[in-house]
């Protein structure tokens, strides 16, 4: 991160809960469900990646399975969606950065 500091700003660390979904419209888009422990549970956090890291992503995403460790960095966001005839909002990351984490 840059001498400049982001006032919104996460890091998430979780495991790959369901493989990527990749959409492509007027850009390429990757979205992702994550699943993190807390100290006071289990959190799950949709992930959607835009741009540049959304087309490398696309590219190696096959090789991303459930249960896949991954660390992102980005910025919290909202999304809406509609259920039932509702409409219902969710808290995303839009990452910035996003890589598997491998055992060596």
């Amino acid at each position: 991160m840059s001498d400049k500091r982001r006032e919104n700003f996460v890091q998430f660390r979780g495991t790959l809960e369901r493989e990527p979904r990749v959409f492509q419209k007027e850009e390429v888009q990757v979205h992702l469900f994550l699943k993190g422990n807390t100290e006071r549970g289990t959190l799950y956090m949709p992930v959607k990646v835009k741009g540049e890291v959304a087309e490398r992503l696309s590219q190696k995403g096959e090789t991303w399975k459930t249960g896949d460790e991954i660390y992102v960095e980005g910025e919290l966001d909202w999304d809406s969606y509609e259920k039932n005839g509702e409409k219902r909002y969710q808290t995303i990351i839009v990452a910035q950065k996003i890589q598997k984490i491998e055992e060596v």
